[in-house]
């Protein structure tokens, strides 16, 4: 039997801790501005606070005005990519929302298809690097997948 090495509430404490630890600096929340999204019940207009512009207007669109954007060029995979994991970053902030943060991948992802759009001129698919957010429930290649269980 395998016994763990650490009680589980250390382990959910030092997972929480690693991913409040991978949001960047400019995007985490001040403690007032923590302070004044837990008083409220709707905290759409917090997030947006906390957005630029541009990035707004990116996630105010339906995914397919989202996708035809990032297929006529207006937008860039990276624009897309950071504005969604920005907001998911401060909602998580106000809302403990996700399990797993990996801005890495994403980012990789999304230059690597600003690169093949720039090149060709055409999407790399019907989606083109429209986010989505999974629950912890499905398997992705290389993530660790709990079901939303502490233990």
């Amino acid at each position: 039997m395998l016994i763990p090495s650490q009680s589980w509430q250390t382990h959910a404490a030092e997972k929480r801790e690693s991913l409040l630890a991978s949001i960047p600096d400019g995007w985490k929340l001040s403690p007032e501005d923590f302070t004044k999204a837990k008083s409220q019940r709707d905290n759409t207009g917090v997030v947006r606070e906390h957005l630029e512009a541009a990035e707004a207007l990116i996630l105010a669109k339906d995914a397919p005005d989202i996708v035809s954007h990032l297929k006529d060029g207006t937008y860039s995979a990276v624009q897309v990519t950071t504005s969604s994991c920005k907001a998911a970053a401060i909602a998580h902030q106000i809302g403990n929302c996700l399990m797993k943060s990996s801005l890495t991948r994403p980012w990789n992802v999304a230059k690597a298809l600003d690169a093949h759009f720039k090149e060709t001129g055409t999407a790399s698919g019907p989606l083109h690097n429209l986010p989505v957010s999974l629950k912890d429930q499905f398997r992705v290649k290389g993530v660790y997948t709990t079901m939303g269980y502490v233990g």
